[in-house]
């Protein structure tokens, strides 16, 4: 077998199907930057299918998210995860059924888990500046979780990929947060046409990172 032919291997017979149309607006994204990039993932079907290298990325955070869930709970907490039985901890908006998550996980039934992997220079601004100055997305989506489940309390874990330092932050509700949340969820739901875009060119970092500048930018 000549050298590098696994990885043709593997892109050969990766699954080129794309991933299901996303009919919701999700949680997890709902604190995004940019709207039009909010309304671009619940619009179009065919932008959802991610690369194998995405799918590797989020499947390696599942891994150590479930790390982390254990010495938890060898530590004596209790916490719930998501399964069969509880629909994996799905979450809605009661007046919004679209905005929806799963959140990672509740501790002792008050407290929203929520779980991030970081790299050391990210890991160091979050110590720094804390959860919200540090990723406001990351926020948001804490924030919408405790909205949707009704608990006023969260704690987000954060883990240091490059040295295995864990580090958390307790985070409580803001209703006002909340509701700003909401309104941009009606507002991606009712759009009948794209938000304005975020900047008007493909190479503002924003956008050279976002997988629909290619359909944002033509």
């Amino acid at each position: 077998m000549k050298t590098g032919s696994l990885v043709k291997l593997l892109a050969e017979h990766r699954n080129l199907e794309p991933d299901p149309a996303r009919n919701y607006i999700g949680a997890s994204s709902i604190g995004s930057k940019c709207l039009r990039k909010l309304w671009y993932e619940y619009q179009l079907e065919s932008e959802n299918n991610k690369s194998q290298t995405m799918n590797r990325i989020l499947n390696m955070g599942k891994i150590l998210e479930g790390m982390l869930i254990s010495e938890l709970q060898s530590a004596g907490l209790h916490v719930t995860v998501g399964n069969d039985d509880n629909d994996y901890l799905f979450l809605s908006d009661s007046n919004l059924p679209y905005f929806q998550g799963h959140c990672d996980g509740i501790i002792d039934g008050k407290y929203i888990l929520e779980i991030k992997t970081a790299k050391n220079e990210q890991f160091t601004q979050f110590i720094k500046h804390g959860y919200k100055k540090w990723n406001e997305q990351y926020y948001a989506q804490v924030q919408a979780y405790m909205g949707m489940s009704g608990l006023n309390k969260a704690f987000a874990l954060v883990l240091n990929k490059n040295t295995g330092v864990v580090d958390d932050e307790m985070i409580e509700f803001e209703e006002d947060y909340y509701s700003q949340l909401k309104d941009r969820a009606l507002f991606i739901h009712d759009s009948d046409i794209e938000p304005p875009k975020i900047n008007g060119s493909p190479l503002y970092y924003v956008c050279r990172m976002c997988r629909f500048s290619s359909v944002c930018h033509t």
